[in-house]
């Protein structure tokens, strides 16, 4: 299985990568918002320059002075010592910061239809369109610029604001002037606050700011922006009629979200794209009182397409519910320690929260007052060394839109910053071998790897693989066995965890589960319990897949709220872990309701 899925990444990354090598850069289409940021772009590029009076004082004996009003003892006993010492070199005309070397610019138009059902009936809905700009602007040079240190650099070098809805070349063009002159101004402030920086601190080896990318570019034509909206509708009243059948849920709401997004993108090196995408979803939140008064929560989403089948969306949904209906009388969870197999669902989001974060590495912090993330600073020191079993690979490849028959949600051809997503070995047999790469290099690695989406480095598609994969039947004794071993006489199969809702940047400890089971070794059979957590969840983690299943799942699903949402796939077969800690937390509950629900007392 592993070789079949290594020959499929492998034969789509060549193609990919050929075509990307191949081919010309393609000229601009005639589009309004390409043209007023490509000329409006050039213009900046071409005229911005600091003034004599903005030039950063410089001292050969120190380097740069502080900017007057700050506090410096210089300028508090000479007032006029700024205008007297010399200019910094760089920022004289002809040098690397008198201008900017580099400018991105980036639009996004959206489009947002959205309603909400309460037991049938609709309770609210609206249509909205929001559009921002961001500039990406830099001075200095590819090796040290304005742009600040520390973690999630990426985010921080950029300035949004909002710009006009409708494509019109003017009223772009004034948007991105006004956004480029307070990226340029901000710009000569960072800049010599850097410059001071980097005089007192020193890496132990020099990093570029901005890795050196070839000029790429891709546009993608517009396609039909279909929208059902009444049969969404009447789609989303009736997943909410489910509940009324239900009295074990207490409150239940239905949401219905369509979005239409253009995204554009130019910079100074001559990449370009424009790419549109869409998605429909309806997304369900429920909750429930169990015997003791303990609040219960879960969800469900059901991807909503032209072609999709009412019957089976209903389905789908009854389906869900009845499982929350069965967890509200499951047993409380113990405290335990062992093996847990993880299958399905509920293993994909074992590597979405417990891996992905491990594979966003940023460079180290120069300063005192920069946030170091130990858990990818730790995890660097093992680049090229063995992080878990040898029998384990994990790849990632953006280009792949399909598996087998399973359509790929993390199908994409550029990253925010106009690199194309390129297939990875993230850990190969075991070995760590690179990280999920921006344009901002990182200790012993260069390069961008298209990778960075939503303002963050995340997956594509992600695909686990193991050289060892068994049978779900070998899978299962293989985990009697385990439990044997350490005196257990009965262990734990997860079903579906709780998804990752907003960020995959941080690790988390505890990962919930939404359906567990106790598996009996002596009886062999499953007993649901409820309020089941995975504790202690950290990198050493990964040391615990001991094995995997020979079949591999598809899960697409979605990171961030809103506007702010990316797509991805991870396709993993179910996972077995050695041993890991598993508890149930406190079940304090609390009062009933002093009544029923009257619909049901009818």
């Amino acid at each position: 299985m592993k070789n079949k899925i290594f020959l499929f990444l492998l034969t789509l990354s060549v193609l990919f990568a050929f075509n990307v090598s191949a081919q010309p850069l393609a000229a601009f289409p005639d589009d309004p918002v390409l043209k007023a940021m490509e000329d409006e772009l050039q213009r900046n590029y071409d005229g911005l320059k600091i003034p004599e009076n903005l030039r950063i004082p410089y001292s050969e004996s120190f380097g740069l002075l502080s900017q007057p009003g700050t506090g410096s003892d210089k300028f508090r006993e000479d007032p006029n010592a700024a205008h007297r010492a010399p200019s910094d070199p760089a920022t004289m005309p002809g040098g690397p910061a008198n201008h900017p070397y580099f400018i991105s610019y980036t639009i996004e138009l959206y489009k947002t239809h959205q309603a909400a059902a309460i037991f049938g009936k609709l309770v609210g809905e609206g249509s909205s369109s929001f559009s921002r700009g961001e500039v990406d602007l830099r001075i200095g040079d590819y090796s040290l610029d304005n742009t600040p240190e520390g973690r999630w650099r990426h985010r921080s070098g950029g300035y949004q604001s909002n710009v006009p809805a409708e494509a019109d070349y003017w009223g772009l063009r004034k948007s991105l002037w006004w956004q480029s002159d307070v990226a340029f101004k901000r710009a000569i402030e960072q800049y010599s606050r850097k410059k001071m920086l980097m005089k007192t601190k020193k890496r132990k080896e020099p990093l570029d700011d901005l890795s050196r990318e070839k000029p790429y570019r891709y546009f993608q034509q517009p396609p039909d922006e279909k929208l059902e909206w009444d049969k969404i509708k009447d789609i989303l009243k009736d997943v909410s009629r489910l509940f009324r059948e239900y009295p074990r849920i207490d409150r239940s709401q239905a949401e219905a979200l369509v979005q239409f997004r253009k995204h554009y993108f130019v910079n100074s090196e001559g990449t370009a794209n424009r790419t549109f995408g869409s998605n429909g979803s309806i997304n369900v939140e429920m909750s429930g009182l169990t015997d003791n008064g303990l609040m219960l929560k879960d969800g469900f989403s059901v991807d909503y397409s032209s072609d999709q089948d009412l019957k089976a969306i209903l389905k789908k949904a009854r389906i869900e519910i009845e499982k929350f209906c069965e967890q509200l009388e499951a047993q409380p969870m113990e405290d335990y320690f062992g093996p847990v197999l993880l299958e399905g669902q509920a293993a994909a989001e074992f590597i979405v929260q417990a891996v992905v974060p491990l594979m966003q590495a940023e460079r180290d912090p120069v300063s005192d007052y920069e946030y170091a993330d130990n858990t990818s600073s730790d995890l660097k020191k093992w680049l090229n060394k063995r992080i878990t079993a040898p029998h384990i690979t994990l790849m990632d490849d953006p280009s792949a839109a399909v598996y087998e028959k399973d359509s790929l949600a993390g199908h994409y051809a550029v990253d925010d910053e106009g690199v194309p997503g390129r297939r990875i070995a993230l850990i190969e047999d075991g070995i760590l071998k690179t990280f999920y790469m921006s344009r901002s290099p990182i200790e012993k690695l260069y390069g961008s790897n298209g990778h960075l989406r939503g303002g963050q480095l995340m997956p594509g598609n992600l695909f686990l693989s193991s050289s060892k994969g068994l049978s779900q039947k070998k899978l299962l004794k293989t985990m009697e066995k385990l439990c044997r071993e350490k005196g257990n006489d009965y262990g734990i199969i997860i079903k579906r965890l709780e998804p990752k809702k907003y960020s995959l940047g941080y690790l988390d400890a505890a990962l919930k589960a939404l359906e567990a089971y106790r598996y009996d070794l002596r009886t062999r059979q499953l007993t649901l319990v409820r309020n089941l957590v995975l504790r202690d969840v950290s990198r050493r983690t990964l040391r615990d897949i001991y094995r995997t299943g020979e079949k591999p799942m598809v899960y697409n699903s979605r990171i961030g709220s809103g506007i702010q949402s990316e797509s991805f796939a991870v396709i993993t077969p179910d996972i077995l872990l050695d041993q890991i800690e598993a508890s149930g937390p406190s079940e304090v509950g609390s009062q009933p309701p002093f009544l029923k629900n009257p619909f049901f007392e009818k």
